[in-house]
């Protein structure tokens, strides 16, 4: 998806900048960049203090690991890459890394605002600000404008000034080109120890006509920013945190559109106005803080999902819930079942029914062609219940009626590491024992008869495998749309890729002890199966019982829990880390692999992406894993909306 060069270069401004304050705050309640930027601004991310965030980063585990001898190669192989990146927009913006590093001197924020009452002669805009604190380095500052001049104008930009009040503004209007749907510009300006770049004139009157004092038209006025922050920072007027971030996810959606030439737009019904149609409009803002060497953690970040209640249409898909009451033990405790070495186990607890009950009008939109009809989900539905060749059953009744509220999900990484070490196990509980064997039941009608499945009876266990039949069939595929399908061109809305995004590979199902099981590899599930009884338990290792008593030190009172997450993440890390280092990431099967393939897809059709990092420089994974400290995770529901609580812990002796 193309978007107008000065978007792409003020979003490429943001990470440089973010990424030069790991290279200067003051309470909560004081005026900052929210009080700055207009209430019509769609996504938003800020540091508080510069130098603080990369003393902080320091201390914590990987920063630690970022200086170690053992990685300065591949560190140093890294940040020639970043430069050699940079070096093209570089040719754009006269900048490098390391000015942006000369120039901040505090708090530092990018952002994204929609603009849709410009009137009647002007489509809506997208604009995007930074806005740098140089506070301690105007001279820098004002140096850094002359060489960002020069560059514009050695590529033929053209150089003008407003003048607004008593701030002078540089305009430079660039080169167009065929492509160019409106005038490119960029201004920036500098207003004491303020520096602003952005992409639109009217955002700049905006900003310069605040005083950072009133909040009335801001972000900060916002009541979905107000709603987001107050979960994830409270009322406190001491507590700053190190890095925060807002989006307001239909005005996001709206500001990308906006910024895409209307021949690269999706035609027919727009992202905003299907999510909208679907219910997805209750979901106001999207928010968070990330703070670095906290609270006896290396990393604590908090998000918050506002979307006052009572949810409708699709928004009830989520459908967790917290755990049945009337249990004195801890619901979210691992079973016995659950290997005392895996590398991360997560519970949740959801409505079966409620999330199936809601499937249909986000199937049909979302997973069916236009071209095939309403209600494609219910005539599905229908096929599998009535037709005389299929399994004959009915999804809801035989099958997800059975589900009883806990979710299981195990993952583990086999060594010696290979492309196809992860090992995934998810387990649904059933209601009852009634309900353990109408679900096998029903398990057996839907699988027994499809030529892509075997029955294998080993020991007690009846196990249905899915298999690859080039030496026995041909394996299940999961078809997951391109980055490119957000936004196709005319006649490719929803384009369907020749050849499958992603394989499954062995799968194995079956139900028993009270679960059904699904997991990547026949052999991963005969082993969870074998020890079954045998009490290994995760419950009663050190690491998982220090995070459980950081998650009470962090949140003692904490309300509404409906998910709970522990993560070695030396484990969980393992794999991606010795197929970088092997040079074989876009090879391997885990989902962070599968996810990086479908967003930079492969420049030759039918061989696998070329990877980017040279990882034949990267330490033994020994040395790594001694920074790399266990994780939880806790999600809560309440009346508006959901919160998520994560932090990783330095790592043990």
């Amino acid at each position: 998806m193309r978007r107008i060069m000065s978007i792409r270069v003020l979003m490429v401004l943001g990470v440089g900048v973010v990424g030069a304050a790991l290279g200067g705050s003051e309470a909560w309640g004081t005026p900052r960049c929210e009080l700055l930027l207009p209430a019509e601004t769609v996504g938003f991310a800020a540091v508080a203090d510069a130098k603080d965030l990369a003393e902080h980063w320091k201390k914590t585990g990987v920063g630690r690991l970022m200086e170690d001898e053992s990685l300065k190669p591949f560190g140093e192989d890294l940040r020639q890459q970043l430069e050699e990146r940079w070096s093209g927009l570089r040719e754009k913006l006269g900048l490098t890394i390391k000015d942006l590093q000369g120039v901040v001197g505090g708090e530092l924020a990018v952002a994204l605002v929609y603009l849709d009452d410009l009137g009647e002669d002007r489509p809506p805009e997208a604009a995007m600000v930074a806005l740098i604190d140089v506070t301690d380095h105007v001279p820098a500052a004002e140096a850094l404008l002359e060489k960002v001049a020069a560059s514009f104008e050695r590529n033929g930009a053209k150089r003008s000034l407003h003048q607004i009040g008593d701030i002078s503004v540089t305009e430079f209007r660039l080169p167009e080109r065929p492509e160019d749907e409106r005038p490119r510009r960029v201004y920036y300006f500098l207003q004491d120890t303020l520096l602003g770049v952005t992409d639109n004139l009217d955002v700049v009157r905006d900003i310069l006509a605040r005083t950072g004092e009133e909040t009335e038209g801001t972000l900060a006025s916002s009541a979905e920013y107000q709603a987001v922050m107050a979960r994830c920072v409270g009322h406190s007027t001491t507590y700053t945190p190190q890095i925060r971030w807002f989006i307001q996810p239909l005005g996001y959606l709206q500001a990308v559109r906006a910024a895409t030439p209307k021949k690269l737009r999706r035609k027919g019904k727009s992202r905003v106005a299907i999510f909208t149609s679907l219910g997805f409009d209750a979901l106001q803002g999207v928010g968070g803080t990330v703070d670095f060497n906290v609270d006896q953690c290396e990393v604590v970040y908090r998000v918050a999902f506002q979307a006052p209640g009572p949810l409708a249409g699709s928004m009830k898909l989520i459908g967790l819930e917290e755990p049945p009451a009337g249990n004195n033990a801890d619901p979210f405790a691992p079973p016995a079942w659950v290997p005392r070495g895996i590398a991360s186990y997560s519970t949740l607890y959801w409505n079966a029914l409620q999330t199936f009950d809601n499937l249909g009008p986000f199937a049909d939109e979302i997973f069916f062609d236009e071209d095939e009809g309403e209600d494609v989900w219910e005539q599905l539905l229908e096929s599998l219940k009535d037709d005389p060749h299929g399994p004959r059953i009915d999804l809801r009744d035989d099958l997800v009626r059975h589900f009883g509220p806990r979710v299981i999900v195990v993952t583990q990484c086999e060594q010696p590491v290979t492309v196809n070490s992860q090992r995934l196990l998810l387990a649904v509980a059933t209601r009852d024992e009634a309900s353990q064997k109408k679900l096998a039941e029903g398990i057996k009608r839907t699988l027994q008869n499809d030529d892509n499945v075997i029955l294998r009876r080993i020991e007690d266990y009846e196990i249905w495998e899915i298999v690859d039949v080039e030496e026995e069939s041909e394996a299940p595929v999961v078809g997951l749309p391109s980055v490119e399908s957000l936004n196709a061109k005319d006649g490719g809305d929803k384009p369907a890729p020749d050849k499958p995004a992603v394989a499954l590979p062995h799968w194995a199902i079956t139900v028993a002890h009270g679960h059904f099981f699904i997991s990547s590899h026949l052999e991963y599930l005969l082993k969870v199966l074998k020890e079954f009884d045998k009490g290994a338990t995760l419950q009663k290792t050190t690491d998982y019982k220090d995070v459980q008593a950081a998650l009470k030190r962090l949140a003692p009172e904490l309300k509404g829990v409906c998910s709970r997450t522990f993560l070695r993440t030396d484990e969980t890390f393992r794999q991606t880390y010795e197929m970088i280092r092997q040079g074989k990431m876009p090879e391997s099967e885990t989902t962070l692999a599968q996810a990086l393939n479908l967003i930079f897809p492969s420049e030759e059709e039918g061989k696998p992406r070329q990877q980017k990092i040279d990882g034949s420089k990267l330490p033994d994974f020994e040395i790594v894993r001694r920074y790399l400290g266990p994780s939880g995770r806790v999600i809560t529901r309440g009346d508006d909306g959901w919160f998520i609580l994560g932090f990783t812990l330095p790592k043990g002796e």
